[in-house]
């Protein structure tokens, strides 16, 4: 994501004095110890991006900012609350079928995966990939984001999987998007 749009998402949430304090140029090596990195992106980044520009591919910022304290008045944590701190507290990230993982919507009758509030550092990105591995080419899916980052990186690194986004939508700072799997059926 552009530092703009980085810097914008977090003023958006409600953090003030967003201060950008360092930038530090990012390889494609570095993108490695990253889990929203796969072996199947980082080779296609590898395959693409010419190489006297992989030690340039992007800049990893350092950002400090502050929210202020904003009291709750429910009582009971929300469904989707819950399903987050679920997911972070049992350690069970990788584990799409955990509570907050793999829904089905019934709806539109799609294989629905809500990522709860997690973010990419949260292996959103790791989840999705196998996931998305798991079901037959040229399916249809539906995805549910809440966390600002994660609204930009998942539409994307579905496209860079191959997957087409077919359509995003957003409503109650949910962004709602429904991909299809790449291949034929």
């Amino acid at each position: 994501m552009a530092e703009r749009v980085f810097v914008r998402s977090i003023r958006r949430v409600g953090f003030t004095g967003v201060t950008v304090h360092e930038r530090n140029l990012f390889g494609v090596d570095d993108c490695a110890r990253y889990p929203l990195f796969g072996e199947d992106l980082l080779a296609t980044m590898r395959r693409t991006i010419p190489r006297e520009r992989h030690d340039e591919v992007a800049t990893c910022v350092t950002v400090s900012a502050s929210k202020p304290f904003e009291a709750r008045s429910r009582t009971e944590p929300s469904t989707e609350d819950a399903a987050g701190d679920d997911l972070i507290a049992s350690g069970q990230r990788g584990n799409p079928t955990a509570r907050g993982g793999v829904l089905h919507d019934m709806s539109e009758q799609l294989p629905t995966f809500d990522a709860g509030r997690r973010a990419c550092g949260d292996g959103i990105g790791r989840d999705l990939r196998g996931w998305w591995a798991g079901l037959p080419a040229a399916t249809r899916t539906a995805l549910v984001v809440r966390d600002p980052s994660s609204k930009t990186d998942v539409p994307a690194l579905a496209r860079m999987l191959g997957h087409a986004v077919e359509r995003q939508t957003e409503t109650d700072g949910a962004l709602r998007l429904i991909v299809r799997t790449k291949g034929e059926a």
